[in-house]
């Protein structure tokens, strides 16, 4: 087949990132024509950033505070989601951190080992680079008005991706700002050089975890904890 091709490639509603992916072998030719930069000459497998053009004008050059991750439009996104139809019935796990942990690293490495067993997490963190990371963003220190629709943006978010879970990380205090319900609360403190890790099921404390250091071995017993919880294995 030599026809050039254009398609979206992410799924449809609202998300942090949108992709059209073009292809065949006009696709180079096709692309030059609508953006700012050559891409001929450009290295296979390389990321270049630049505008949509119509012409010599670009019609497509967004600020900072316009970017399609900014936190001014991700607010706006919410406060315009729907009105939910019904409560959120997927398990809600929720990761609550020190400032002293990487948010970032627990919730794309749990996000894995779902993924691995079959589960779509839909992971969302208050952190505005996690979108680099191909996780949602939702900002927690936010006005009331935001704060009001962030349950109807995820449910919606959620109906849309046909997500089995979502995974919600924040840090510190931002845990009572979201109005979401965790079934599952993990709590992850610094204890001098230690990392200790509590498990609470509906608000009951289940068991603790302590770690020297973290790694893939420390993430896999967190994440199996977690899955035995969801599942109903986990003893009493």
């Amino acid at each position: 087949m030599e026809d050039t091709i254009a398609a979206i490639s992410t799924t449809a509603g609202v998300g942090a990132i949108s992709i059209i992916r073009l292809s065949g072998e006009e696709a180079l030719k096709i692309t030059n024509k609508v953006f700012t930069k050559d891409l001929t000459t450009a290295a296979s497998h390389t990321i270049h950033y630049g505008y949509i053009k119509d012409g010599n004008e670009k019609i497509d050059e967004p600020d900072t505070p316009y970017f399609f991750w900014s936190r001014k439009n991700r607010e706006k996104q919410i406060v315009c989601a729907r009105i939910k139809k019904e409560m959120i019935n997927i398990p809600v796990i929720l990761l609550q951190s020190d400032n002293g942990q990487d948010e970032i690293w627990w919730l794309t490495e749990l996000k894995k080992y779902f993924e691995v067993a079959g589960y779509n997490a839909y992971v969302i963190s208050s952190k505005l680079e996690s979108v680099l990371y191909d996780l949602e963003y939702i900002p927690c220190d936010t006005d009331q008005e935001v704060k009001n629709h962030i349950c109807d943006f995820m449910y919606w978010q959620t109906y849309y991706n046909q997500s089995d879970l979502i995974i919600y990380g924040v840090q510190g205090n931002e845990a009572k700002t979201i109005g979401v319900d965790a079934d599952v609360l993990v709590k992850i403190e610094n204890k001098g050089e230690r990392i200790h890790i509590q498990f609470y099921c509906d608000g009951i404390k289940r068991t603790q975890v302590d770690f020297e250091t973290l790694g893939v071995e420390q993430i896999k017993e967190v994440y199996d904890h977690l899955l035995a919880f969801l599942t109903g294995d986990e003893d009493e």
